[in-house]
């Protein structure tokens, strides 16, 4: 049966995002419709366009999710248009670079009502057009995993059993005021806005699940460390390192994609309740028989650390991934040396110029590293 699928942030290219837009329009059953938003108008419309190139049944419509009237106006398009919603995918965030000069209280602010509040906001305007059955996916990251950067009290009320959206509303103002005062060390915070807006938006997708029982699927995931614009495609020094350190630990942004789109569109309807309210994350060094794990009841979501890193001893799941190779290019070369170092590595890689899959370092060792309890994963039922 067709379906409705939403993606927000979908209009970078190499983007998770977008690569999660490609894949939902190439899986999901025929006639089914994906809609792809963005902030940017004009970059919406070019990736619109350049996924109609593909012959992908996909459709624009611009959307700020810190723009209230923005959302209600999505949330008209869908209803009107479609009737309803099968899949929503809430991908858009905000990453300020380490070298941002813009002041920390500014940036905890804008990532806080972005990463968080935007997310909440687009879920509750498309609560209602949802149909039963639906699946729901936040793209977070193990940078929100509840470590030693926070402290216990904080700990407590975010894994708390019955903490409620107004409970996180509670910490994240908490977070903003502290920080524009230069206390949110002091009063039991991480140090970065990033990391802290994750853990707001993954311990929303827990406290969300509580309330929308299986079949449905509410989870967020962990894609890893990407080659995408936000992660490795501004063409600074870091961005660089990182750009070269995710032939290691990391994955393209087709790699990245890879676990929602398995999510949204394989997992069979008897499994979901292993992954519903659970933070998954797709395990690198397994990656070449597909390997993906939801935290057990000690390493969830609102679990001992917030989330779970599978060692390379766990089960694998047998899905292989649908990762397609990926020209050997560095992003926005932007120096002599930078150019060098590409062609140093394209030799290295091989003169196919294409990535190897089957390397990584998400072990139980590098999640002790982490400060996360890596904990048992979850058995699976091998797909039909």
């Amino acid at each position: 049966m067709a379906q409705v699928a939403l993606v927000t942030g979908a209009n970078r290219s190499p983007g998770i995002g977008n690569e999660i837009a490609r894949g939902l329009a190439q899986k999901l059953p025929a006639g089914s419709t994906v809609i792809l938003t963005s902030r940017d108008r004009a970059m919406g419309l070019e990736a619109e366009a350049g996924l109609k190139e593909e012959g992908l049944n996909v459709v624009f419509q611009q959307l700020d999710v810190c723009d209230a009237a923005s959302v209600e106006a999505l949330q008209a398009f869908v209803s009107t248009t479609f009737g309803g919603l099968d899949v929503i995918v809430n991908n858009a965030g905000l990453a300020f670079p380490m070298a941002d000069p813009t002041p920390f209280p500014e940036q905890a602010r804008r990532t806080v009502e972005v990463n968080y509040y935007g997310t909440k906001r687009v879920i509750e305007s498309l609560r209602p057009p949802l149909r039963p059955g639906f699946c729901l996916v936040g793209i977070s990251s193990t940078a929100g995993q509840l470590g030693s950067s926070w402290s216990p009290a904080l700990k407590q009320r975010l894994l708390a059993e019955d903490l409620t959206v107004a409970g996180l509303d509670a910490i994240a103002e908490e977070f903003v005021a502290a920080a524009a005062t230069g206390r949110h060390k002091d009063l039991g915070f991480p140090g970065t806005a990033y990391g802290t807006s994750k853990t707001l938006m993954t311990q929303l997708h827990r406290v969300l699940a509580r309330d929308m029982p299986s079949p449905c699927l509410v989870t967020a995931v962990c894609p890893g460390l990407c080659r995408t614009y936000m992660a490795t495609g501004r063409g600074t020094f870091m961005s660089n390192v990182l750009w070269l350190a995710s032939f290691v630990v990391g994955n393209s942004a087709a790699g990245g994609a890879d676990t929602p789109l398995w999510l949204c569109c394989e997992l069979p309807e008897e499994d979901r309740a292993e992954y519903h309210g659970k933070f998954v994350v797709a395990d690198r060094s397994q990656l070449g028989s597909g390997g993906r794990f939801a935290g057990g009841a000690a390493a969830s979501l609102g679990g001992n650390g917030g989330c779970c890193f599978a060692g390379a001893g766990g089960p694998a799941l047998p899905h292989p991934p649908s990762i397609p190779p990926e020209p050997l290019l560095l992003p926005n070369p932007s120096s002599a040396a930078d150019r060098a170092m590409q062609g140093s590595i394209s030799m290295q890689m091989g003169a196919s110029g294409r990535e190897p899959l089957g390397s990584g370092l998400q072990t139980s060792a590098s999640a002790a590293a982490f400060g996360a309890a890596p904990g048992p994963p979850l058995s699976r039922t091998a797909p039909k």
